[in-house]
């Protein structure tokens, strides 16, 4: 296993291999997809969780590494739309970055969240949709870099 090392600024930041380095952190792009539920214990396999979202430049380094859908750790298992993130950290409605029409829990059981980068008028793109939590989808595990 090897290593990845970053000079940010007067600050190293290193991640392991196949992960990717951003702002203290790090994180792993799957490439594989699973359901919410599995996506959260694979992320804890490997000493991280599902990504927990809280700035707009997190927001835009993760739309501009993958398109397409990836779990991330926001849910709702309560059916209140009170969302809680994986790891704690408080849940800000000033913070988010919802999709237009987001969330809408069409089918009465949309309880966890993903993000979704895509490419439109050749800008990235890259907002929240809550979806069912069987689905099988991607995901972005999460870490702090060392």
């Amino acid at each position: 296993s090897s290593v990845h090392l970053l000079s940010i600024g007067y600050r190293w930041e290193c991640c392991p291999r196949n992960w990717l380095s951003f702002d203290g952190s790090c994180y792993y792009f799957s490439i594989d997809a699973t359901d919410w539920e599995k996506s959260k214990e694979s992320c804890e396999s490997m000493e991280s969780h599902l990504v927990v979202i809280t700035s707009q430049a997190e927001q835009d380094f993760i739309g501009r590494k993958f398109t397409g859908l990836h779990w991330i750790g926001l849910s709702d298992f309560k059916f209140d739309r009170d969302w809680k993130w994986v790891d704690g950290t408080p849940y800000s409605s000033s913070q988010t970055f919802w999709d237009s029409g987001q969330p809408n829990d069409i089918d009465n059981n949309e309880t966890c969240v993903a993000n979704h980068s895509w490419m439109s008028e050749n800008q990235i793109r890259s907002k929240w949709h809550d979806y069912n939590c069987a689905v099988s989808l991607k995901r972005i595990c999460e870490k702090k870099a060392i």
